[in-house]
C-alpha cells in the first residue's frame, strides 16, 4: 500500500499529520500530487469547531499540483506532469441549482461522498471537470489562489459590475484586498473602508483610489462621495461585521448595488430602511462561493497575468506546521498562508 502525508482534522483544534493511503483513481477522476494549498477562513472555522462537516476530515480547498494519473474514461489530455489548479468542492450535478448553472448553491455539498476537500494531503483524486490546467507561467502558490479569486469574480458578477463603475469595498482583510486587485483588473474604480491604517495603506498600494477609516455614517458618507465624485455604484461588504452591512445601506445612492460577501454571526439581524431601498431602487444581494465558470475565469485571469495574486501570498509554511498556521490569528502580515506539500 502506497501512502502519503495528510493533515487530518480529528476534532475541534485537533489536527494531526498522518500517513494515509494514496486515494484510488475512478474512471472519471484525476489523481493529483498536491504542491500547494491555501489556508482560508473556512479551514480556520473547521479547525476551531465553529463549522463541522464531520470527523475525521482532510481540510483544504485552495489547492494546486501536478497530475499523476488520469482515469480511463477521462477524455482530456491530462498527461502525468501537467500542472493544475483544483476545484475541491464537489457538487451533486443533479439538484435544481446544479442543473441551472448555480452549483455554488448545491443542496448536497459537504454531504457523504460530496465532502471532498483534501488539499491538506499530498495526493487527492478529483473529478476531471474540476481540474484546470495552469501552464508554466505561474507558481503553485499563485495557482492555489484561483479559488478565492473565483469567489471574488462571482461577487463582482453578482453585482453586475461594469467597466469604469465605482466599487466601495467595506473591509480589506484578505478577501477585501482581492476585491481591490480583481476590481482594478476589471477596469473598476475602487475605494475602501477599513479601521486598520496598515491595511488601508496596502489597499492604496494595490490601486485603491482612496482608503478611509470606518466611522459614523454621517461622517463617512461625504468622504466616500467626494472620493468617487458620486455615491458608489457598488458596495461590497467583506467584513463579517453587522455594522458594516448596515453602513452600506446608509452609504448607498440611487441604484447602488450592495453585495454581502462576508459571513455574519449566526442569528445576526440587520436593520435597513425599506423606504430608502424602495425610493432609491437599491439592490441588496448575497454572494456565496463560486461556480465552475468563475473558477475557469480565475485560472485564465491569473495564468494570463491579468490578475496578479502574488501580493496575497504572505507566507509559505510546510505541512508539519499546519497546526501553528491554523492557530495564528490573521494579521496585516498574513494575507494568505499557503501550505507547501512538496515531497
Amino acid at each position: 500500500m502506497e501512502t502519503m502525508k495528510a493533515a487530518v482534522l480529528v476534532g475541534p483544534r485537533k489536527i494531526e499529520v498522518q500517513e494515509k493511503e494514496i486515494p484510488s483513481v475512478g474512471p472519471n477522476e484525476v489523481l493529483v500530487n498536491v504542491k500547494a494549498c491555501g489556508i482560508c477562513s473556512f479551514e480556520r472555522r473547521l479547525f476551531t469547531g465553529e463549522k463541522c462537516i464531520g470527523y475525521p476530515v482532510v481540510p483544504g480547498h485552495e489547492a494546486s499540483g501536478v497530475v499523476v494519473q488520469a482515469g480511463e474514461a477521462v477524455r482530456r489530455p491530462l498527461a502525468p506532469g501537467t500542472r493544475v489548479a483544483l476545484d475541491l468542492l464537489n457538487r451533486c450535478g443533479e439538484c435544481e441549482f446544479c442543473r441551472t448553472g448555480r452549483g455554488n448553491l448545491c443542496k448536497y455539498m459537504y454531504r457523504g461522498k460530496l465532502n471532498l476537500l483534501g488539499g491538506f494531503g499530498q495526493y487527492v483524486s478529483v473529478p476531471s471537470e474540476q481540474v484546470f490546467e495552469i501552464g508554466e507561467s505561474i507558481s503553485f502558490e499563485e495557482a492555489a489562489l484561483a479559488e478565492p479569486t473565483a469567489c471574488v469574480i462571482h461577487s463582482l458578477h453578482r453585482a453586475n459590475a461594469r467597466f469604469a463603475e465605482t466599487v466601495l469595498v467595506y473591509g480589506v482583510g484578505p478577501m477585501g484586498m482581492l476585491h481591490v486587485i480583481v476590481g482594478k483588473a476589471m477596469g473598476l474604480e475602487v475605494g475602501v473602508v477599513d479601521p486598520d491604517p496598515a491595511r488601508r495603506e496596502i489597499a492604496e498600494s494595490l490601486g485603491a483610489r482612496f482608503a478611509v477609516a470606518s466611522g459614523p455614517d454621517e461622517e463617512l458618507k461625504p468622504v466616500v462621495t467626494n472620493g468617487f465624485g458620486a455615491a458608489p455604484d457598488i458596495i461590497i461588504v467583506t467584513a463579517p461585521v453587522l455594522q458594516a452591512a448596515q453602513s452600506a445601506c446608509a452609504l448607498a445612492g440611487n441604484t447602488s448595488r450592495i453585495v454581502l460577501f462576508g459571513m455574519f454571526p449566526k442569528g445576526a439581524m440587520m436593520d435597513a430602511d425599506p423606504n430608502k431601498i424602495h425610493y432609491s431602487e437599491l439592490t441588496v444581494m448575497g454572494s456565496e462561493s463560486r461556480t465552475p465558470l468563475d473558477f475557469h475565469t480565475a485560472v485564465c485571469a491569473i495564468t494570463r497575468g491579468i490578475v496578479d495574486v502574488k501580493p496575497m501570498v504572505s507566507k509559505v509554511a510546510p505541512l508539519d506546521q499546519v497546526e501553528q498556521a491554523l492557530s495564528e490569528a490573521p494579521s496585516v502580515d498574513t494575507m494568505r498562508v499557503v501550505l507547501s506539500l512538496n515531497d
